[in-house]
């Protein structure tokens, strides 16, 4: 179970509220229950409401915890009586469909708005927490050199958002919140193999929401910019591309017009750029340049050593320093 407080708006005004994503069943409502009560003792502040999220498919189990009046339930409302709490079941394009189950949600009519809402907080907050490991910044006297080729002292990294089987599946519920809409996918592209845990919890949700027998999307890693010319398919109209960050969002903005997608066939999950709606192809999941120290600023000039990443956390010289010549002679008067 991943657990967030969000700040979520409702018509004029906006109330601080718990969310308790529960990506997949447990072994049994004894496990729920034991979940939610080791992580509700972590907020000892009172929230205004409280969410419990699951995936549609496991609504008939999750009620059956709820019919009793369960331990399962009574920690669900351990908050006490004046706070709303709802149980939302989303969908294969992660819709939410509440079910108050005590007092009724300020959000109700307006359930995808607060979808939207708990996407934001609950990608900020994983991200808030391992700034450090999300945003690189390249050692002293050096400069990363970017797949684009570009230069800049921070990189992104998608991969080191989310840790354990919740999160990533938290992560897969945001990528289908913002799922093409006009097509079934049956194949996505992704720049690097490194987010390739966020698409095995999104695949599953997608075969699950479907049939939950057989596979019913695979995906492919085409290797950032070295490999998206190659990569590129015949056919498109089934085609969904994820690329796991971008300073600018260069490119989905270029993959969308070589290889002829829809704007919304195209997302970046991290980015330091907001989309435009007159740019096909730059569609973002999150903002994150708030957390950066660099984003607004240009890059950096001069003789600094050019390193680029390799692998997890390690860096390999990208190119040779520039040699300077010392002519004249330097040393105290």
């Amino acid at each position: 179970m991943y657990i967030f407080e969000a700040p979520l708006k409702v018509k004029s005004g906006s109330k601080v509220c718990l969310v308790a994503f529960f990506g997949q069943a447990l072994d049994g409502e004894v496990d729920y229950s034991y979940a939610l009560e080791v992580e509700f003792n972590k907020y000892r502040k009172k929230p205004e409401e409280v969410f419990l999220i699951f995936p549609g498919y496991l609504e008939r189990k999750v009620e059956l915890y709820f019919e009793n009046k369960s331990k399962f339930y009574n920690n669900a409302i351990r908050y006490g009586v004046d706070v709303p709490v709802t149980v939302a079941y989303f969908d294969e394009r992660a819709n939410l469909f509440f079910r108050s189950l005590h007092l009724d949600s300020s959000f109700r009519g307006y359930e995808n708005a607060a979808r939207d809402e708990i996407v934001r907080s609950g990608l900020y907050n994983l991200a808030s927490e391992r700034k450090d490991q999300v945003i690189l910044k390249s050692p002293s006297g050096t400069v990363f050199i970017k797949p684009s080729k570009k230069e800049f002292s921070e990189f992104i990294k998608s991969s080191e958002l989310a840790v354990g089987a919740s999160e990533n599946q938290f992560v897969a519920f945001c990528l289908l919140s913002r799922s093409p809409k006009n097509l079934v996918v049956k194949k996505i592209y992704i720049d690097t193999n490194s987010i390739a845990a966020y698409v095995e919890a999104l695949i599953f949700y997608m075969s699950m929401f479907r049939d939950g027998v057989c596979r019913v999307a695979t995906y492919y890693s085409y290797s950032s910019y070295d490999g998206m010319n190659d990569a590129r398919p015949d056919i498109v109209d089934d085609v969904w591309l994820i690329i796991s960050a971008s300073r600018s969002n260069s490119m989905g903005v270029q993959m969308a017009k070589t290889w002829g997608l829809d704007d919304d066939q195209v997302l970046t999950i991290l980015s330091y750029t907001d989309s435009r709606a007159d740019r096909i192809g730059d569609s973002v999941l999150l903002n994150i340049s708030s957390l950066s120290d660099l984003a607004p600023k240009a890059p950096q000039k001069g003789s600094l050593i050019k390193v680029k990443v390799v692998g997890e956390n390690f860096y390999a010289e990208a190119e040779k320093p520039h040699p300077v010549t010392i002519k004249a002679a330097h040393k105290p008067a």
